[in-house]
């Protein structure tokens, strides 16, 4: 029989390190999924959601290489509510299957943990799919900066972004662990193998994976 996995889910706001947060938890042994790259796979050429997405939004949604134009997509979810929620109901659903199924891989090969990156955990309401949700939070303005740097956006941009997710002031407040990341990655590093080492990761009583 399958064990009970314990579900820890990582989140935070745009350009706040959440990747980074999982590659460390990762190098500590923890399983990780990456909700962003289930998404990549839902949205591949071919796919239902892929069909989906070209008939609603047209073939303005679709790339050169005839995959889906996630810079345009983006700047039109971003000024238009309606279009961001068309979007996300053509993709989540298959996200979160997709999900079940890795969380079902993952028991059955005994695993006692896994990590999942979740960007939207709070704005899709699925918080309580998880028994531990960590919030990686930074300052407004750090966020700002780091998103023009990693996209090559300009500062008008970066904030639209942000603006249409769930201030990470109110996500932290709803958090079970909060996790600070304006230093270095070395104190996010001692941060995280602090709460390995003290067992704060583990609600359910289950020990380092």
């Amino acid at each position: 029989m399958a064990s009970e996995v314990v579900k820890i889910a990582i989140t935070g706001g745009a350009g706040s390190g959440k990747s980074s947060a999982c590659r460390l938890l990762k190098d500590m042994g923890f399983p990780v999924v990456d909700l962003d790259q289930l998404a990549r796979k839902a949205v591949r050429p071919g796919e239902s959601a892929y069909h989906a997405i070209v008939a609603d939004f047209g073939p303005d949604a679709v790339g050169k290489n005839g995959e889906l134009n996630r810079g345009w997509l983006r700047e039109r979810i971003t000024r238009d509510p309606g279009a961001k929620q068309r979007l996300e109901k053509a993709v989540h659903p298959v996200v979160y299957s997709m999900l079940d199924r890795e969380m079902e891989r993952h028991a059955a090969s005994g695993g006692r943990a896994v990590v999942v990156e979740f960007p939207l955990l709070f704005e899709t309401g699925r918080e309580s799919f998880f028994d531990l949700v960590i919030v990686v939070s930074v300052p407004p303005e750090v966020q700002v900066e780091r998103l023009m740097k990693r996209d090559g956006v300009d500062g008008k941009s970066a904030k639209a972004l942000i603006g249409i997710q769930i201030p990470l002031k109110d996500k932290a407040a709803r958090a079970d662990l909060v996790l600070e990341n304006s230093g270095s990655l070395e104190d996010m590093t001692q941060c995280l193998e602090s709460w390995v080492e003290n067992g704060e990761l583990f609600p359910l009583e289950v020990k380092f994976p």
